[in-house]
């Protein structure tokens, strides 16, 4: 269950996240601070990945390195 959980918020809310704000956005015409919302969105997908990873990092592996 942990693995599951752990692969769960490492990789797959990101790339359901990223790949579902790709397909929302490709025809849009919004802009957000300057740039297309699809840039923009691919960008907070970024952090929002590392936050992702950092948090199944902390939650299920930190454990084992101590």
């Amino acid at each position: 269950m942990n693995q599951f959980l752990n692969i769960f918020i490492g990789l797959i809310i990101p790339v359901v996240g990223l790949l579902s704000g790709i397909i929302a956005f490709s025809n849009s015409d919004f802009f957000v601070f300057g740039f297309p919302i699809l840039y923009f969105w691919v960008f907070i997908w970024f952090v929002l990945t590392s936050v992702c990873i950092s948090i199944s990092w902390h939650f299920f592996d930190s454990k084992t390195i101590e």
